[in-house]
């Protein structure tokens, strides 16, 4: 069995370091506009509220799925490890 496939592990490993990074930031920018509050009982400044406390809970979200999306590629990376080391292993076995 031949597989042209490969998989460099520490790249990937690299690149979830860079996810991580992105993570940092999205989150960082989450909490770095200021926060609204309706100083008027005009009902777009509470409409305001509600939209900037809406994209807020979104900028979280998102925040959390590319913080998995890299804990995700780290996984991975050990992975395909493993199943190297197991082939290796297989491999060296049958000679």
């Amino acid at each position: 069995m031949s597989s042209d496939f490969q998989v460099d592990a520490e790249a990937l490993r690299t690149a979830a370091a860079a996810v991580t990074g992105l993570a940092g930031r999205v989150s960082t920018a989450a909490t770095a506009g200021p926060a609204i509050e309706p100083a008027s009982p005009w009902a777009t400044a509470a409409a305001g509220a509600t939209a900037a406390g809406t994209a807020r809970r979104l900028v979280d979200v998102l925040d959390h799925d590319v913080a998995d999306t890299a804990d995700r590629m780290r996984a991975v990376a050990g992975d395909y490890e493993e199943a190297d080391t197991r082939a290796a292993a297989r491999l060296g076995s049958a000679r």
